[in-house]
Formats: structure tokens, sequence, C-alpha cells
């Protein structure tokens, strides 16, 4: 997740870095594209899981890069309704994917 966090901060595009990391780099490491492909797959499961509001705080800010002023603006909440939406998405996905992250 920080790989495709770092590549979409620089191209701004997940589909894009998701493509580029998994389906061109196939033919350099087959086996760790695989690895790699798996990983992403559960991780697109788990974020698939999560209520349409957690899904847009995290696609706002990690794929456009927004602020949480920003993306509380935008879907007419207060800052603290986003921290808390991010928070609880970020906690959720740790869950699902079973990151135990100290």
């Amino acid at each position: 997740l920080k790989r495709i966090q770092q590549g979409v901060k620089r191209s701004n595009n997940m589909k894009e870095v998701i493509y580029q990391d998994v389906v061109l780099d196939e033919f350099s490491a087959p086996v760790l594209n695989n690895q790699r492909r798996d990983i992403i797959i559960d991780a697109i499961n788990a974020y698939l899981q999560l209520s349409e509001n957690r899904q847009e705080v995290l696609r706002l800010r990690y794929e456009k890069g927004l602020s949480s002023k920003e993306i509380a603006i935008q879907m007419g909440k207060s800052v603290n309704a986003i921290d808390k939406l991010h928070f609880d998405a970020i906690r959720q996905l740790r869950q699902l994917l079973d990151v135990n992250v100290i």
C-alpha cells in the first residue's frame, strides 16, 4: 500500500500506478509480480468493503492529494468528521487485511 501511495503522489492516478506496478512489471519478476498482484487485489477488495464516505475520503486524500480541510469543504462535513472517517477507514482496512502496525 505504501508503494502505491508513493506512486499515486508522483502520478496522481491510482489506476495508472497499479497498472505500472503490477502489469508492466510482470515480465521482469513474475513471482514478485504475482505476490504484488495478490496484495493489490486484497487491498482493493478491502477498500470496496468500506462505506462510500470512507472510500471517498481515502480517494480524495490519496488519489487527489487533498487535505482534511479541502475534503471537508468538498463533502460538506466538518474537518473533525473527515479525520474520523479517515482514521476509521485506515483502521478497518488494517483489520480486513490483518495488518498489525505498531
